[in-house]
């Protein structure tokens, strides 16, 4: 590699015309200090505009390099960082312009140049008394790149690792919270969708606090279960926006916590009482076990009369056939389990008709001890009686027919499980 020796008051420089519009924050150069000893001066390097292809005006941004890069000797790359970036215009030539601060040892530094040129729109440039006045060399280029920010994209996206939960066999691996930390100036925006999967290739599907691509989460932190519940490898995908170029969201990092859990012993065991219900039968009661952070209750063939979400329900019964009932809870340690119940629902009796045989007297409704009188009960899908006589329950007269040996006014109730008429 071939370089131009410079110095002070011999100064040096490349003319560029910028692609695009924006802050120059950044310019790349290439050197080698000749016999410059250990510590060679630092140099400047600064940014100015233009006319007729030389530089002109005093210097718009300037950078610092330091010398000591180059004590080496070798040929070294640096990239200067400009401390107050100044705004160029695509189309507009400029030029960097680049001195020591004072006049270095041995035979000096050297830029690195091509020869001959190979960069259409500027050429390397020489002053001799201190960037006062300047000439250009057009056969040749120096080795240079130019780093230009054009303001903030007004939207961008960050899928993250994957993560995983890694549990053991019989584990439950439960999400528990995501949270994070950021800043958001005015007019820019932070939201984020989580996806899960049991399988490290995926599918991984974004989605909201809804379950659905249409929502996000924006506030931390967030509650992943039970939406992501036992699912071993979870993303999160950040999604930033701004609607003004010169400033971004920034997302400074994002926790997700997990527990592994042995959730074998917990249970959602339903004690519905009764048993057995009756046809459109109303206050029916369901209790769940205690000690639970959440229940969630359902029913089929049936309706809810009460909250949904505590420990005890109660609810009306269908028609006919069973009534399912269906219960979620949430454990303490976080294990979700479910479980369903059938509760048949037994039909109600025909209402019961008493009818008599004929016995010693002649009659079907009369009765002493001499002369018993046979009662017969008639219901339809009965499957038990209960005999009264006036105001009192006959004990132990549960069949459909009943003796009576005295005058008085009987009474029956047919059941069928629990329903009675």
């Amino acid at each position: 590699m071939t370089g131009t020796g410079f110095g002070t008051p011999a100064w040096t420089g490349q003319t560029f015309i910028p692609a695009v519009t924006g802050l120059i924050v950044k310019a790349d150069v290439q050197l080698f200090c000749s016999g410059c000893g250990a510590s060679p001066p630092n140099l400047t390097l600064s940014v100015r505009a233009t006319g007729a292809g030389l530089p002109t005006g005093a210097d718009l941004a300037t950078a610092t390099i330091p010398g000591s890069t180059f004590a080496s000797g070798a040929i070294a790359s640096f990239t200067a960082t400009f401390g107050s970036p100044v705004t160029l215009t695509s189309g507009t030539q400029y030029a960097l312009v680049l001195r020591p601060v004072s006049v270095p040892a041995g035979s000096g530094y050297f830029w690195i140049r091509s020869s001959p040129t190979t960069y259409a729109s500027g050429s390397r440039v020489l002053s001799a008394d201190n960037g006062a006045t300047w000439s250009a060399d057009t056969t040749r280029d120096y080795n240079f790149k130019t780093y230009m920010q054009t303001g903030y994209a007004a939207s961008g996206s960050l899928i993250s690792s994957t993560k995983e939960a890694n549990p053991g066999a019989g584990i439950t691996p439960i999400w528990s919270t995501f949270s994070w930390n950021n800043s958001t100036p005015a007019n820019t925006s932070l939201q984020f969708q989580l996806a899960g999967s049991n399988n490290i290739n995926g599918p991984f599907n974004f989605v909201g606090q809804d379950g659905t691509a249409a929502t996000f989460f924006t506030t931390s932190p967030v509650q992943l279960s039970p939406q992501f519940y036992n699912l071993r490898y979870v993303e999160y995908k950040a999604y930033l926006a701004t609607t003004d170029s010169n400033v971004t969201p920034a997302l400074n990092d994002a926790t997700v916590c997990i527990n592994d859990v042995d959730c074998s012993s917990t249970t959602a065991t339903i004690t519905p009482t009764p048993a057995t219900v009756c046809t459109n039968s109303i206050g029916n009661t369901a209790s769940g076990p205690a000690g639970m952070t959440n229940y969630a209750w359902g029913i089929t063939n049936g309706t809810i009369t009460s909250a949904t979400n505590i420990q005890s329900i109660t609810y009306t019964a269908g028609a006919a056939g069973t009534v399912t009932l269906n219960l979620t809870v949430t454990a303490p340690n976080g294990c979700i389990v479910s479980n369903s119940v059938p509760v048949t629902i037994d039909a109600m009796p025909a209402t019961p008709t008493i009818t008599g045989d004929t016995n010693g007297t002649g009659t079907q409704d009369q009765a002493c001890p001499e002369q018993p009188l046979t009662l017969h009960a008639n219901s339809a899908g009965a499957t038990s009686y209960q005999w009264y006589k006036d105001v009192g329950v006959l004990a132990g007269e549960t069949n459909s027919t009943y003796q009576a040996t005295a005058a008085g006014t009987y009474y029956v109730l047919a059941f069928n499980g629990s329903c009675m008429t």
